[in-house]
């Protein structure tokens, strides 16, 4: 490469570096205010912007996150949460940070930033920050609290929508109910809290329900099976009454084959008198 233009790059990348640095000024005088995603996002960075430049002295890292907030204030694309390749994190670290990666991807598929906005940006904010302290690789408990707090934005997501969001990037759930003996009714307490869960189910077009019935092994086996198979058609309809589209639903029937406690043939056991409901997001 040419002395020239070795130059020029030199003259570019000082020109990036003090375009940064001048971000830290600038994000710290705005004034950030509204209840929306970008809104949250930009505030939560300039807290960041803040610490890492007053507390922390760290003015590379400031730069980086005050960019980054004045891209969410003004690029027509809001920036997403950063990227593993892009850090040189300590294998220490990686693949914890691999894993919370996948689930923040795919929460934000259901549209978290949308229908919780400020938990949205909590938890990217506080993924952010894991990295950036894994990187750094020597403050134990700053690592710790940046990983709580996206932990703790990644619980309050699950506990919303009523999906737990795995380390291999499912969003899924299991709802079981309880029946009395011979009957195929659900009770009224079951009628609400199936009502709900409904309720906090993302209504995303790839949402699956499967309901399985199940049944003890009191009685003969094929009046199980039917019985079983009562138990999941009664579920359909209460879900379907609740607003979720039939054709989202998949019922079965397990009859006594698979019950949470085993039992001698014969036997009442009203934990495998149940259906179970298994929400997925398929994405």
């Amino acid at each position: 490469m040419s002395v020239v233009k070795l130059f020029i790059l030199g003259i570019a990348s000082l020109a990036l570096v003090a375009c940064d640095h001048m971000n830290i000024a600038e994000i710290h005088q705005k004034t950030i205010t509204g209840s929306d995603y970008r809104s949250y996002l930009a505030s939560k960075y300039k807290a960041v912007v803040k610490y890492e430049a007053e507390e922390m002295v760290d003015l590379p890292d400031a730069a980086h996150f005050a960019t980054k907030a004045m891209a969410v204030l003004n690029d027509k694309e809001v920036p997403g949460p950063e990227k593993l390749e892009n850090w040189y994190v300590h294998e220490d670290f990686k693949e914890d940070l691999k894993k919370a990666s996948k689930r923040l991807d795919t929460a934000l598929k259901i549209g978290i930033k949308e229908t919780m906005p400020e938990m949205a940006a909590e938890a990217v904010v506080g993924f952010d920050c894991w990295i950036e302290q894994a990187e750094e690789g020597w403050q134990v408990d700053h690592i710790q609290l940046c990983r709580d707090r996206f932990n703790t934005a990644m619980d309050g997501i699950q506990e919303k929508v009523g999906l737990t969001i795995t380390d291999d990037a499912k969003a899924e759930r299991k709802i079981i109910i309880y029946y009395d003996h011979d009957s195929s009714k659900i009770s009224a307490d079951d009628q609400v809290f199936l009502s709900s869960e409904v309720a906090r189910i993302p209504m995303h077009e790839k949402v699956s329900l499967t309901v399985t019935g199940h049944a003890d092994r009191k009685g003969p086996e094929k009046y199980n099976q039917n019985l079983s198979l009562k138990r999941a058609i009664g579920v359909h309809e209460a879900l379907s009454n609740f607003g979720i589209g039939k054709k989202y639903i998949g019922i079965s029937a397990a009859g006594e084959t698979t019950p949470l406690v085993e039992t001698l043939d014969g036997i009442s056991e009203p934990r495998n008198r149940r259906s179970e409901i298994f929400i997925r997001l398929n994405f």
